[in-house]
């Protein structure tokens, strides 16, 4: 079920949006709704949100506000995000240039431009939503894996046997890549530390042991960049403009991961485990 926040300041406003949230095709969703920014910012950080619906006047904190802080958040600012507003004019789609997942629509709203709205925000992912397993996404995955390591660290990548996919993985390296255009989707690698500092030494022609947790980072990282880049152009139509957001790293789990649409596991040069997912986290 999708969580959908709504924020103005007007309860009436409020109603509106959400009867044309329903009537457009979100009537299953859960919606929690927020009088100021203030209390927007809080709903948006303490759950997984599948869409924010703003105005930009509001007192405390007003809309403007809590889509600056959303930019600079690499988590949040993959939120689709549409802002339903009585300034709606072009200027603000300059000012709202940071978040390239967000558009704005002018009140009054109905629920024709709402779906009309939505099909912008969330469109691209419906659209391939249902090939999602085990099609073209769990295709691309090994391909997109398999030429990343091959060239960026001469690895041998192989599907791993069902019986050998680790039973845990709370110790390994991850890599996470948003995908900010078209919003809504996230691409994550995780491994051993252990295999990381071994592609490391090699590309920064070092000794394992002079691996530091920064260089096995940005490492990991990069490769889980290119790899998620490999992926969109085999999975969005051509010609489809996408961004990538700035690539997270961390030891575990993911503290706000849920479990991904598509998975694959790998042995890398035989030996290596590897998991790598694609996920489309906020489609309709």
């Amino acid at each position: 079920m999708k969580r959908i926040v709504l924020a103005d300041d007007s309860k009436t406003a409020r109603a509106i949006v959400r009867r044309c949230l329903e009537i457009a095709g979100c009537g299953d969703a859960t919606f929690v709704e927020a009088a100021n920014g203030q209390e927007a910012l809080v709903l948006l950080k303490e759950q997984r949100t599948d869409l924010f619906v703003t105005d930009l006047v509001m007192p405390d904190m007003d809309g403007r506000e809590v889509l600056s802080r959303m930019a600079a958040s690499p988590r949040l600012i993959a939120i689709p995000t549409i802002v339903v507003t009585s300034l709606a004019n072009p200027g603000i789609d300059k000012e709202l240039g940071a978040m390239e997942s967000c558009i704005q629509i002018a009140k009054p709203v109905n629920p024709g431009i709402m779906a009309e709205a939505l099909e912008r925000v969330w469109g691209i992912w419906q659209r391939l939503g249902t090939d999602l397993v085990p099609g073209r996404f769990l295709e691309a995955l090994d391909e997109s894996i398999a030429s990343t390591f091959e060239e960026m660290v001469f690895g041998e990548v192989q599907r791993c046997p069902e019986e050998e996919i680790p039973p845990a993985i709370e110790d390994w390296l991850w890599a996470r890549v948003r995908i900010r255009v078209p919003a809504g989707a996230s691409f994550m690698i995780a491994c051993p530390p252990a295999m990381v500092s071994t592609f490391s030494a090699l590309l920064h022609d070092l000794e394992e042991s002079d691996v530091d947790e920064a260089t096995r980072n940005d490492t990991l990282a990069e490769i889980a960049n290119v790899a998620a880049g490999r992926c969109l152009t085999e999975t969005l139509p051509a010609g489809t403009t996408y961004l990538l957001g700035v690539p997270s790293t961390g030891l575990g789990i993911p503290p706000d991961e849920e479990p991904p649409a598509c998975v694959g596991w790998y042995k890398v040069n035989q030996t290596h485990p590897l998991r790598a997912s694609f996920d489309v986290t906020d489609s309709p």
